[in-house]
């Protein structure tokens, strides 16, 4: 535990014990130990400097396989393998900005909570919910009780703005947060930009950044486009730099009832999906490249079976 989660435990048991005076005192000491962690880890960012190319490739060919956490949704870790066969389960390694979205209806909020709770088992993770209020996260992440682990999930509550939350992000990465959700981008402030294509490209940047710097996964929900709305296919709202920035890039559709090449539609011309199916496509895989599309059945993003959750170590060739 960080000298500044100390100072934290203190403040609140002097608080919830009445002692406000002693509870001011440490909680200043503990805003004070923060910004010391924060500062400390910015510098040794900042020590990231030019290398000769030689110690590149040492550190490559010496590096061992990083480890992959199960999302808990078969069909997905299936192909997040890095070295797929067909059979071994993969799951995602630590160090990536991840862009998660979806059509309208086609259940991406349950997705998003799913992966939140599935992954607090493994380790913990930080909710940054802009969308919703308390009592709505509360709701629907309680409909994951059986899976989630309270004591590894971290709520934020504090401010939008960007600077803010990485300040955050940095933060409680110190303290062993590994899974970093944002609900959502459009949320999200810049006090430095007021141009909406400026800001969603610094924010993307920072977060991409952020994430290789920790070795931390950011998870970035956002809207689609309302081309992608009307006509599937692929885009993301402002989202140019975004998906450029991006390791990965998920997008959760309805699946379409067909006759042959054509969507069947209703008496009133309306598109006809399966209630109980969907596709979730990855539009961007940077890691290996391999782009796929999967069947994922609605009970799957609803399953309240608790997977193995295991770190799967991913075999040297």
């Amino acid at each position: 535990m960080s000298k500044a989660s100390e100072l934290k435990k203190l403040w609140q048991e002097e608080f919830s014990a009445g002692n406000f005076e002693e509870a001011l005192k440490l909680e200043k000491a503990f805003l004070d130990a923060r910004r010391k962690e924060i500062d400390e880890l910015d510098s040794e960012i900042k020590k990231s400097k030019s290398i000769e190319f030689k110690k590149v490739i040492d550190e490559i060919e010496n590096e061992k396989p990083k480890p992959k956490i199960e999302t808990g949704i078969n069909a997905l870790d299936i192909n997040l393998v890095e070295y797929y066969d067909g059979h071994n389960k993969g799951g995602l390694e630590l160090g990536n900005f991840i862009l998660l979205t979806g059509v309208k209806g086609a259940g991406k909020t349950t997705l998003v909570t799913r992966l939140i709770a599935g992954f607090s088992q493994a380790s913990k993770v930080n909710w940054f919910n802009f969308e919703m209020s308390k009592k709505q996260a509360y709701r629907i992440i309680k409909k994951f009780e059986s899976i989630a682990k309270w004591d590894n999930l971290l709520y934020y509550a504090g401010d939008r703005d960007i600077e803010e939350i990485i300040d955050e992000i940095k933060f409680n990465s110190t303290l062993g947060v590994q899974h970093f959700f944002i609900d959502s981008l459009m949320k999200i402030e810049s006090k430095a930009h007021k141009d909406k294509v400026e800001k969603y490209s610094y924010i993307s940047d920072r977060l991409s950044a952020v994430a290789k710097q920790l070795n931390i996964n950011i998870y970035l929900i956002a809207q689609v486009s309302q081309e992608t709305e009307r006509n599937g296919g692929f885009g993301i709202k402002h989202g140019n730099d975004i998906e450029y920035d991006a390791d990965y890039i998920f997008i959760l559709y309805k699946k379409p009832i067909k006759e042959g090449n054509k969507i069947l539609e209703d008496d009133f011309g309306n598109k006809l999906y399966y209630e109980d199916k969907r596709i979730l496509k990855c539009f961007k895989n940077r890691v290996d490249e391999r782009l796929f599309a999967v069947e994922v059945a609605k009970e799957d993003l609803t399953n309240q079976t608790l997977p193995a959750y295991e770190v799967v170590e991913v075999p040297t060739i």
